[in-house]
């Protein structure tokens, strides 16, 4: 075994060890407390053993050669010093000199910042100066025209920066060749030219690529990503062409020998903004919004529109009606982690300008990608988590347009994946995350299945996460879940009020967010009520009786459990069936700023005996809602002294108006109530 092969091993885990003592350093510091010097030193103990090792290491590796002297100069001895400062902080933090001490701060942050240069330093390295504010949507390229594609950049040149140019950059020269720019390219390496244009099969090149995969000359090396046959070909091609430049395909010789593989390459150009398409109003968008439909322009003055659905367990055949209205002006649409299934599909296809679509963690299979077959504008689809099979293959691979395809932990096997691309050499699939790059991926947070929030008795509740051996860990209590939390073992019972929080964890990936649920239990009944005012007549639902029809709205405001008001105040007066002590009220209600709908900015809860004289017992004040801020549907637990009672007297306040930083700033906002519940 190489020892100095073990740098990229070793010179991950100081930078983690020290990151963490940072967080431990800055939190004492703000705290002002002292439990975690203990955790401190060992930090800084391990963080300088596992820095000497990567330094040890990175000394031998870079006796290899094939670098960048200057940037080589700059990392090792940036990485030396680095060591030694971490030496510096540890005996510092376990010394008693009072100078020592009161330098330990300053020189902690010097170490952060040595940390950071150090290791931009070595991404430069290996990976060239550029790769940090580089974007791959940059090197994206339309042949529209095969006969007139300029040879190097359109087929050539894209295989040596997937394949090549990682070892050979002027940071990083193996064999002192750099194959980044013309001049490296003709100038050869250290055995000389990569090219031979009198036996062109023969090149220094094309023998790297052919030698079997476990020699040490095989390029690229074992364990990166190999040439395939047709770029092996084109490579050879382009060399029986001398290695031109300049050149374009209907000049280039040999030509035939390379057609059907050529021809994989040819794309369609998909830019919309020629369409003749008529703009959308803002009173159709409004409507749309209040209809709840999350709905945006693309930007100001264009007719395109983005529709998002992203999380809603409630799509149905009538939503997708409301949206025909708007369908040809519909470019990007996301159902993400939504209920949309092969049930609704038809409704793709209608949307004949769609550029992007994201059905990731949706229950759609192979049916629906049927749908999006002569989609002929559609660039990018997302269809992570989801059971479409390698049936769907023959169908991706005809729709010219499509440039970028998400497609992991899907039931497409690899090797149908390398028939796509093989097909398809211009498509972009993204099939497995590369843990190099992103290390440990974000779980998806655990669902939840019940029957309903409201309940008089006991409630069933089920959690389920999208892979299995997957933990699942949850609180009743609304605080946050972690591994010491209670573990879910199988579906149980709830007969209390509860606000439910989930997560999921799963070796070698990062815990999920938290899924949360509110449930209330309620045994009180109530005779009847009043309204101090109507709600507009789209949003009437019942009357006052659905404030305690035990009936949860859903995110769908137009689903007829709501009721609504515009730019008002509102009080709810309700008799109980008996006289009770009531300990907590329950308001339920929803914030879609989309839709101008904000939850009420305060809640005043009256009590009485007679129905007449009405004492004040809680009053509650809501904070403003952010601009960031999605649709959320909420409970509000308020909090009263015991008391029995006979009537409630619920006043909702109402922001009003649309605050200043919505996009109709000043407008009049919509209040929003369903349930109304005492415990």
């Amino acid at each position: 075994m190489n020892f100095s092969r073990l740098h990229p091993l070793f010179v991950h885990l100081p930078i983690g060890i020290l990151l963490f003592a940072t967080v431990l350093v800055l939190w004492q510091v703000v705290k002002k407390t002292e439990e975690f010097e203990g955790a401190i030193r060992l930090a800084l103990a391990l963080s300088f053993l596992t820095a000497l090792a990567a330094a040890t290491t990175g000394w031998f590796l870079s006796e290899e050669g094939g670098y960048n002297a200057d940037m080589l100069w700059r990392h090792k001895w940036s990485g030396i010093s680095l060591t030694v400062l971490i030496g510096v902080l540890f005996f510092t933090h376990r010394t008693n000199y009072a100078f020592l001490q009161k330098v330990f701060i300053p020189l902690f942050m010097v170490a952060v910042g040595l940390l950071t240069f150090t290791g931009h330093q070595g991404g430069n390295l290996t990976h060239g100066v550029d790769y940090l504010f580089s974007r791959p949507e940059d090197n994206s390229i339309v042949v529209t025209n095969i006969e007139k594609a300029p040879i190097f950049p359109t087929f050539i040149e894209p295989i040596l920066k997937a394949k090549c140019n990682s070892c050979h950059n002027p940071s990083k020269a193996k064999g002192d060749l750099i194959m980044t720019s013309q001049a490296g390219l003709l100038a050869g390496g250290s055995n000389g030219s990569i090219f031979n244009f009198d036996s062109p099969a023969m090149s220094e090149l094309l023998q790297r690529i052919h030698l079997p995969l476990e020699e040490k000359k095989h390029m690229p090396p074992k364990g990166k990503k190999q040439i395939t046959d047709d770029e092996a070909k084109l490579l050879l091609w382009w060399i029986e062409n001398q290695a031109c430049f300049n050149c374009i395909v209907d000049s280039s010789k040999n030509r035939a020998s390379v057609a059907p593989i050529l021809e994989k390459y040819k794309s369609v150009n998909t830019n919309i903004s020629a369409l003749k398409v008529d703009s959308v109003s803002e009173k159709m968008l409004s409507d749309l919004r209040q209809s709840g439909i999350s709905i945006s322009r693309l930007s100001s003055n264009n007719p395109f529109l983005i529709a998002n659905f992203s999380g809603r367990e409630d799509l149905n055949n009538s939503i997708f009606k409301k949206l025909k209205k708007v369908e040809n002006n519909v470019v990007e649409l996301n159902l993400s982690n939504s209920n949309f299934g092969d049930d609704l599909v038809r409704y793709l296809s209608t949307m004949s300008h769609l550029k992007k679509v994201q059905l990731q963690n949706t229950l759609i299979t192979d049916e629906a990608i049927q749908s999006l077959e002569h989609l002929k504008y559609l660039e990018s689809l997302n269809i992570y988590g989801t059971k479409v099979t390698g049936g769907s293959i023959k169908i991706l691979k005809e729709i010219a347009s499509l440039k970028n395809l998400f497609c992991w932990q899907t039931k497409i096997l690899k090797s149908e994946i390398e028939v796509l691309q093989n097909e398809r050499p211009m498509l972009s699939v993204l099939y497995k995350i590369d843990d190099s790059i992103f290390g440990s991926t974000r779980l998806n947070p655990p669902r939840i299945f019940v029957d309903r929030q409201i309940f008089n008795d006991s409630i069933a509740i089920k959690l389920k996460s999208e892979f299995e051996d997957t933990r699942i860990y949850y609180t009743l209590d609304g605080s946050e879940p972690d591994t010491l939390s209670s573990l879910y073992v199988d579906s149980f019972f709830l007969n209390r009020s509860a606000t439910l929080k989930a997560m999921s964890e799963l070796s070698g990936w990062s815990s999920s967010i938290i899924a949360e649920r509110q449930f209330v239990h309620s045994k009180a009944q109530f005779l009847h009520g009043e309204l101090s005012i109507a709600p507009a007549e789209s949003y009437q639902s019942k009357g006052v009786e659905s404030l305690f029809d035990f009936q949860k709205g859903s995110e769908n405001f137009s689903d007829g459990n709501w009721l609504g008001w515009q730019g008002k105040h509102a009080t709810a007066t309700l008799e109980l069936a008996e006289k009770q002590v009531i300990r907590k009220v329950y308001v339920s209600s929803i914030s879609s700023p989309n839709s101008w709908i904000f939850f009420p900015k305060g809640i005043k809860v009256y009590t009485s005996l007679d129905g007449k004289n009405f004492e004040l017992s809680k009053e509650i004040s809501v904070p403003p809602t952010p601009s960031e801020a999605l649709t959320e549907l909420k409970f509000f637990e308020i909090d009263i002294e015991p008391k029995v009672s006979k009537f409630l007297k619920v006043n909702l306040i109402s922001t009003l108006k649309n605050p200043d930083w919505h996009p109709s700033a000043g407008e009049e906002c919509w209040l929003f109530v369903d349930e109304i519940l005492v415990e």
